[in-house]
């Protein structure tokens, strides 16, 4: 049985019922990272045998089966070499797919938590992921829970009962950037604590101030729910969540 059927096969409830300290010792991050070693290593093997398949077979002499075993087996020393030297990113890869993918039910990550902006909903306000520019209505105070790609939301406000309102920071972290765009639009990029990143976009009047009367600036820290600044409640707030990735660009 591989690792990967052994993760599926593993009885999810007996595993979640448990606190979080008693269902690491289940399946730990180095079982992971194991299971994505092993694919990697995997895939090298068959890469080289492939590219060993072109080469054509010369001279007066075939190769006999001892000699396909010892070349099977130097190329099976050769991938596990190559993995050891660091790979070819393929099980980096992997082991953050797995992560993702089953990190929170086996304890290994602790889960995203309800967000405590970008505004807070009433019954009017209307939510919509956008996918292939095609909006689909969510309920509203739904719990809006990111998904481990990049999600794209569209948030109408309620502006029946007032002209404008405070815009707030989702999740703890770190103010990126802030800009202003044309046409009184305002974009806010901010680096959270779990993982995430956040690109606000919606008309408003600027970035408001901490506890100490400044105005936030790019490089400030922001804690979940303190208020960014204001936003014009008659238009739509753009709010793109994506995982944080080292060295993206600006």
């Amino acid at each position: 049985m591989s690792e990967i059927t052994k993760l599926n096969s593993a009885p999810m409830d007996s595993i979640q019922a448990k606190p979080l300290s008693e269902r690491k010792n289940k399946v730990t991050d180095e079982k992971l990272r194991e299971v994505s070693e092993m694919y990697e290593k995997h895939f090298i093997r068959q890469m080289m045998k492939e590219m060993r398949a072109t080469v054509h077979e010369g001279g007066l002499v075939q190769q006999n089966n001892g000699e396909k075993l010892f070349q099977d087996q130097l190329d099976d020393q050769y991938a596990g070499e190559w993995g050891k030297a660091g790979g070819i990113g393929l099980a980096d890869m992997i082991h953050k797919q797995l992560l993702d993918r089953y990190g929170e039910q086996f304890g290994l990550k602790e889960p995203i938590q309800k967000p405590s902006g970008p505004l807070k909903f009433d019954a009017k306000s209307t939510i919509s992921t956008v996918r292939s520019g095609e909006p689909t209505p969510l309920k509203a105070n739904a719990e809006l829970k990111p998904e481990n790609e990049i999600t794209n939301l569209k948030i109408q406000p309620d502006a029946t009962t007032q002209k404008t309102a405070a815009l707030h920071n989702p999740w703890a972290g770190v103010l990126l950037d802030k800009k202003y765009l044309e046409m009184d639009q305002m974009q806010y990029r901010i680096k959270h604590d779990n993982g995430l990143e956040s690109l606000i976009t919606t008309r408003g009047s600027g970035l408001a101030a901490d506890s100490m009367g400044a105005k936030l600036s790019a490089g400030d820290e922001v804690k979940a729910g303190q208020q960014l600044g204001w936003l014009d409640a008659t238009s739509p707030l753009f709010w793109t969540i994506k995982p944080n990735k080292v060295g993206v660009s600006e």
